[in-house]
């Protein structure tokens, strides 16, 4: 192109003859250089440098045939007239052929890098959904062994509590405490989202007092509206059943995340719980329970992000109020696994109120088909310095700390590593109750419950399962292994109690 635009000016500035004997040889210079270009081109694999070729070599038969025409080395006739043009005509549709093939390999090439690009998007996704799984393996993995020196640190500060302490070391072991179990709500709630997250919970069917529920709950939380100065009020309509079936653990779960929220963002005022029937069924119970609170209330945020986990509306560093920020999605997610609804509204500075609509199951009779005997309530027909437990625990602390509980009851007291320990104990000594921990070396407390059943005269032995999973299902695979009943730690000093005078006490030896 260059040499081109200079033989052009020296059409114009030198003389016309050799400007044309100067395009002359360059036209012959370009048909070469070209044709070479598209040779080496076809040689490398461009695949449309073939019609290129044969266009050229055609465009240049047709001049090179009407050229000897034209000097009368061929007779002039209609092919020879015409072979410019005819091999024009053939260039033009063979370069149209090789644009067409052009505009098709690149069609390839981009359906090409598209499945490229779909495999390792597909790659990815799959090694984020493992990086997620893994997550919420190890969070699960955490917070259960987090539960076992948990368990100590509770059971050991509740021991303190029973003892004279002077004003200053009562205070500290209040506090301290009270800060234990602050820290294992929030691993009890991050073990929940995990489950949550990972499908592994699934409702029970089972039956529980609605009037207990509550009571439990006034019980709980009273104490802490007093220290704030609140009010807390719970209204419970009396024509309400007492006894219902459902799955009592998830929906007093739920209520604990609502009322904490209320307690939480509440100053002055006062907290209240409503409790009502939501409509009218044959076979089950429309509960709606509301709670409301005065506290500074909020504007809902227009993206649904509030029952979002790990969203909190206020998330600078300068946050009034703190949290992990996954009460109201654990509470969503509880409610929608049984079978229920969840709704709020909120105005600032004019409080909350939460409503919670749950199906219900009124009970039904069933045949009692376990061989073991059920628990049972009532006065003690004996006194805890005639019974002897039997502990089986791997864990020191946790062992220690049992251990001191049922002396503090007066309970005789034998302790056992594992579960081939725990068998040999039951062999040679009178044993009125066995609380046993699930996961042992030498031998899981699964293993041993099954075996010590075998054992002449425990057919029949209360064995109690104080373990620190806590898994939806857990409990079921407890009984299912010939357990008696099933305590989650960190177990309280009251729970323990209640439970071996059930167990225990109330049964003659």
């Amino acid at each position: 192109m260059g040499c081109g635009v200079g033989v052009m000016t020296l059409a114009v500035a030198a003389s016309y003859g050799l400007a044309l004997r100067l395009a002359t040889y360059l036209a012959l210079l370009f048909t070469v250089v070209i044709f070479i270009a598209g040779v080496l081109a076809w040689l490398r694999g461009m695949r449309v440098a073939r019609y290129f070729i044969i266009a050229w070599s055609a465009f240049l038969a047709g001049g090179v045939i009407n050229t000897m025409m034209v000097l009368g080395y061929l007779p002039n006739m209609f092919l020879t007239m015409y072979a410019s043009q005819i091999g024009s005509a053939l260039e033009v549709a063979l370069l149209s052929l090789a644009l067409a093939d052009r505009i098709n390999a690149m069609k390839e090439e981009r359906a090409r890098i598209l499945q490229e690009a779909s495999v390792k998007l597909e790659a990815f996704n799959q090694e984020l959904a493992n990086s997620n799984r893994l997550k919420d393996e190890f969070l699960a993995t955490v917070t259960h062994e987090l539960r076992t020196p948990m368990n100590g640190v509770i059971g050991s500060l509740e021991l303190m509590q029973m003892l004279n302490l002077d004003g200053e070391l009562a205070h500290y072991q209040r506090t301290a405490a009270g800060s234990a179990r602050d820290m294992m709500r929030m691993v009890n709630d991050i073990l929940t989202l995990t489950e949550l997250q990972a499908g592994r919970l699934y409702p029970r069917r089972e039956l529980f007092s609605l009037r207990g529920l509550f009571d439990g709950l006034r019980a709980q939380y009273a104490p802490r509206a007093a220290e704030k100065g609140l009010r807390f009020i719970l209204e419970l309509d009396e024509s309400l059943p007492d006894t219902l079936e459902g799955d009592a653990a998830k929906l007093t779960q739920s209520l604990h995340c609502l009322l904490d929220n209320a307690f939480k963002f509440t100053l002055y005022g006062e907290v209240r719980v409503r409790v009502s029937r939501a409509g009218s069924a044959d076979e089950t119970l429309p509960l709606r329970i509301e709670v409301i609170d005065s506290g500074v209330g909020f504007t809902t945020p227009a993206d649904g992000k509030l029952y979002q986990r790990f969203h909190q509306l206020d998330g600078s560093m300068t946050r009034e109020y703190g949290g992990l920020g996954i009460g109201l999605a654990i509470c969503r997610q509880l409610v929608d696994l049984l079978g229920g609804d969840l709704s709020h509204e909120s105005q600032p500075g004019q409080g909350s109120c939460f409503r919670l609509e749950l199906p219900l199951a009124m009970p039904v009779q069933r045949a009692v088909t376990s061989p073991m005997p059920p628990r049972v309530s009532g006065p003690a027909l004996r006194e805890p310095e005639q019974c002897c437990v039997l502990i089986v625990e791997d864990n020191a602390i946790n062992q220690l700390v049992t251990r001191g509980m049922l002396l503090k009851m007066g309970y005789q007291v034998r302790t056992a590593d594992n579960g081939a320990q725990a068998l040999d104990v039951l062999r040679n000594e009178k044993i009125d109750a066995v609380l046993l921990d699930c996961q042992m070396p030498v031998m899981d407390g699964f293993a041993t419950c099954r075996a010590l059943r075998n054992l002449p005269g425990c057919q029949t032995l209360p064995v109690l399962a104080i373990t620190a999973h806590s898994h939806s299902g857990d409990r079921e695979r407890c009984l299912a292994a010939g357990m008696s009943d099933y305590l989650a730690k960190p177990m309280k000093f009251e729970q323990l109690k209640h439970l071996l005078q059930d167990w225990v006490l109330c049964r003659e030896g």
